[in-house]
Formats: C-alpha cells, structure tokens, sequence
C-alpha cells in the first residue's frame, strides 16, 4: 500500500495532540497513519519546544513537554506548516 502525507494526515496528527500525555505522566510516543506519522517526546536543547522533518516520506515530530505551552506551540507550527507546505501549486498561475 502507497501512502503519502496529505492534508487528512495533518488533520489526524492535529486531532491527537490534545490526547497527549502531561510531562507528568512519563512519555508516550505516538504512532499515526499507519507510521507515516512519529510524535516523539524528548528533552530539546535551549528554547526549542518542538520541532518537525520529514524523512523518507515520514514526518517526524519531537515536542518537548517539560516546556511551557509545548503542544499549542506545536499545534501552531503545525498548522502553518500545512498551510504553506499543503498549498497546490496548480493554483498558481499567473
């Protein structure tokens, strides 16, 4: 089965988040999409508080949680990396 990362892809990841674990709890590292997905929670150096690439058609996503706001913030970055990354580029014609 072929699968790439769409926009529904997107729309699970963002839907889950606010299912995550507090930093309290311990992690839990999440699955979505059949692994097209990873959400890890790991320590992030400095003031980063999450971060997100993906890597052979994987997205991989790592939010610190013992940060302060960590998954709205993750859920911003989220949501602006869908809006200019999922954009169509055949509706720019000009």
């Amino acid at each position: 089965m072929t699968h790439s990362l769409d926009e529904s892809c997107l729309d699970e990841l963002l839907a889950a988040l606010p299912d995550c674990p507090d930093p309290t709890a311990g992690l839990s590292d999440l699955t979505l999409i059949e692994g097209f997905i990873e959400v890890r929670y790991r320590p992030l150096e400095g003031r980063a508080v999450c971060a997100a690439i993906t890597v052979d058609g994987v997205l991989w996503v790592v939010i610190d949680l013992t940060k302060p706001n960590a998954l709205q913030q993750a859920r911003e970055m989220l949501e602006e990396w869908r809006h200019s990354y999922m954009q169509p580029t055949a509706d720019r014609t000009g």
